[in-house]
Formats: C-alpha cells, sequence, structure tokens
C-alpha cells in the first residue's frame, strides 16, 4: 500500500527476522499502528531529497533491568518493530509532546494530531510500550515492543511469581485525570494481580467511594487535578472511612507542600508519598511498604 503511493525518490526498506514469537492483538489495530507510523515517516521525509524508510521486525528479551525501563513492561520476550526515516526530525521540545491527543507538526488538513495518541493507547493496552528518539535534522526512530505469547501460555503465566506480593489480591481506586498514565497504571496493577477501578476525574472517583467505601483496599490519587486536587480528594476519603490507606503520587518535590499538613509534616490521612513517574519497581516497592504497615 505504501509503495504504490510514494515517489520514486523513496526507499522502503524491510528486515524482517527469523522465527518470531507470537502476540495476542487486533489485526485492524496492528495495522493502525504500522500505517500511522509510516506515515509520519513520510510526512517527514518529503522535501528532504532521496528518502529511506527502513521497518524492522525482530524478537528481544527484555531482563528486569531492561524491563524497568518501561512504565509497564514485565521482563519477558517481545517482539520489537522499529520505524526509521532519515527526515527532518524533532526537536526536544516537540518529542516532549508527541504522544499528546491533539498536538501535531502538521498542517491542519494535514492530521488531527490523534495518531500518536491512539496508537499509544493501544501498544499499552496490549501490553506493549512506544519509545522516540529522533534530533533535527537526523531522523526520527520509533520502537515498538509487544508482548510474545509462549506456546501454551497465558500473558498472566509469564509473571514471575515471585514477583507478585502475598497481597496482590488487592481492591484499589485508581485516580488520575491523565488517561495515558491512568491506563498504564491500571495495566501494571492488574498485571500484578490487584482487582482495580480507575477514574480520570475526583468528582467521579468520590461518588465511587462514596457510594461503596468498604469496596476498596487501597486508593491511589494524582495531587494536580482540575476540580479537586488529591490532597483535597484524600481528605474526603478520610472523613468517610478513617481507616482507608493512601497513596498521594506528584510530580513535584514533596518538600514543596504536596502531601504536607500546615504544620510540615505529612498529613495523617496520607498514608505514602510517591513521585511521578512511578515505574513498575517503585510501584511494587510503594504497595509493598503501604500494605505491610495497615495488615
Amino acid at each position: 500500500m505504501l509503495r504504490a503511493t510514494l515517489t520514486p525518490s523513496i526507499e522502503i526498506r524491510l528486515q524482517i527476522g527469523q522465527r518470531l514469537g507470537v502476540v495476542f492483538a487486533d489485526p485492524t489495530q496492528l495495522h493502525q499502528i504500522v500505517m500511522n507510523l509510516c506515515t509520519n515517516a513520510i510526512h517527514a521525509i518529503y522535501g528532504q531529497g532521496q528518502g529511506v524508510l527502513e521497518l524492522v521486525l525482530e524478537s528481544c528479551e527484555l531482563d528486569h533491568t531492561a524491563s524497568a525501563q518501561f512504565v509497564n513492561l514485565l521482563p519477558g520476550n517481545y517482539l520489537c518493530l522499529t520505524v526509521r526515516d532519515n527526515g527532518h526530525g524533532m526537536d526536544e521540545g516537540t518529542l516532549e509532546k508527541i504522544f499528546d491527543p491533539f498536538f501535531s507538526t502538521k498542517g491542519q488538513t494535514e492530521g488531527t494530531g490523534l495518531g500518536l495518541s491512539v496508537i499509544h493507547g493501544i501498544i499499552t493496552k496490549l501490553g506493549g510500550a512506544i519509545t522516540v528518539v529522533s534530533k533535527p535534522g537526523q531522523g526520527t526512530q520509533f520502537d515498538v515492543y509487544l508482548p510474545c505469547r509462549e506456546e501454551g501460555t497465558t500473558r498472566n503465566d509469564q509473571i514471575e511469581q515471585g514477583q507478585l506480593p502475598h497481597f496482590a489480591n488487592k481492591r484499589i481506586l485508581l485516580i488520575d485525570d491523565d488517561e495515558n498514565l491512568l491506563f498504564s497504571i491500571d495495566l501494571l496493577l492488574r498485571q500484578l494481580g490487584y482487582s482495580v477501578i480507575s477514574a480520570n476525574n475526583p468528582l467521579r472517583a468520590l461518588e465511587l467511594f462514596t457510594n461503596n467505601p468498604n469496596n476498596f483496599d487501597l486508593v491511589i490519587t494524582d495531587q494536580a487535578m482540575p476540580e479537586m486536587n488529591g490532597m483535597e480528594l484524600a481528605s474526603r476519603f478520610a472523613q468517610i472511612r478513617p481507616d482507608i490507606p493512601i497513596i498521594l503520587c506528584t510530580g513535584y518535590d514533596p518538600t514543596a507542600g504536596y502531601g504536607m499538613a500546615a504544620n510540615g509534616e505529612i498529613a495523617d490521612y496520607i498514608t505514602e508519598l510517591a513521585i511521578k513517574p512511578l515505574e513498575r519497581q517503585e510501584l511494587v516497592a510503594v504497595l509493598t511498604k503501604v500494605f505491610n504497615r495497615v495488615s
């Protein structure tokens, strides 16, 4: 499809590995991922003279150290799809926003800015991850990691039992207004064996908790949210059920006052502070600390 629409000045190079593993995914969604990344690459190449679009598909194994670099990846076998171009590249400011909804480097008639945001959500939902490396004038490379399914196993079977906390069946209320972060942490918690109810709005979370406060063993809430911040929300939870453990997540230094009471101490209704972004090992550590304290 791509070759039929390209000018002779753009070359497509394919490198497909041998004996690759199997992933479980909707073929339509995989098509959407490949076409979106390739279309973006082609837009970046036009006007650069001779262009090269490379697609590489290979298997890789991520150990504990490698998987810890990602928010929601477990150690194991993955398929890695690389889409690389020699186009105009992107600066750091653009890279920081590349997966944000409605952000686009194209003209108003060339795209909605939803493409990368959508495929980021698809990949995350599949238990994978996507990374990007780019510099102005030096092209761009996207790497997509999708978990392989070993013969006769399920994704849950691939989680090392020794990694699962003994309290992994706890019920968690998760709140964050950032849809991507909410989805990623929700998925990670479920992979660890927890039961999760997520809310992207503090008022909705308050409604869920008020209707059935004993339905949760833990609350994890972001601090910076519209309508009601995490501290205010945690205070409301504590008024309804004083014994509920609450983890307050913030991207700011706790010494700036987030999570603190007026006297400078951690507010008594905040069980633990967590600094974003939360990687897998950090999340496991803070959950272990909290549940050991309240058990």
